[in-house]
């Protein structure tokens, strides 16, 4: 960027800091409003860079201090941030190593295809799995529902749930 160009862009930033808006700074100034656009992006961009450097080192801090033992109310007072964002940064620090595929896997339970479930659920019958009502046996599997029996005192108690509820409720087991 050329030397006039840059004293413009800074031109721009400080009466976008000024509280000017971005038609008013290109009027001001015979620019293109996409011109302005593109300083004020670009300012804004090193600016989250700046803060996101800082929300790291600060992280850092805080997980360093529960690993040491401190009291997660006062770090968070320490910090002026809430407890929560205390527990959060521990949790963050805990799934840092492994791979974003495994996290994925683990924690967002990512839909199967429906043959996946088809074939998980051809085994079923006669077994014991988990409903949204409790634990009951299976007695048939259609393609895309269950029919489960419960035992009560006066008797039995059949319904039917959709196979994806239940293969969620026992996660393929």
């Amino acid at each position: 960027m050329t030397k006039a160009k840059l004293i413009r862009k800074n031109a721009v930033i400080n009466q976008y800091k000024a509280g000017k808006t971005q038609r008013e700074i290109a009027k001001k100034y015979g620019l293109a409003l996409k011109t302005v656009g593109e300083y004020l992006r670009d300012y804004r961009m090193e600016e989250a860079e700046k803060a996101a450097g800082k929300r790291k080192e600060r992280s850092a801090s805080i997980a360093s201090e529960v690993e040491a033992g401190g009291d997660r109310h006062e770090i968070a007072e320490k910090y002026e941030v809430s407890y929560q964002t205390v527990n959060d940064t521990v949790r963050q620090g805990i799934t840092e190593g492994i791979p974003d595929d495994v996290l994925y896997k683990v924690f967002m339970c990512p839909a199967q295809h429906k043959s996946v479930l088809r074939r998980w659920a051809k085994k079923l019958p006669g077994k014991s799995i988990e409903t949204p009502e409790g634990k009951m046996t299976v007695l048939n599997a259609y393609p895309n529902i269950l029919e489960c029996a419960k035992q009560y005192k006066s008797g039995y108690i059949v319904t039917t749930f959709t196979l994806g509820e239940v293969y969620y409720l026992n996660r393929g087991r």
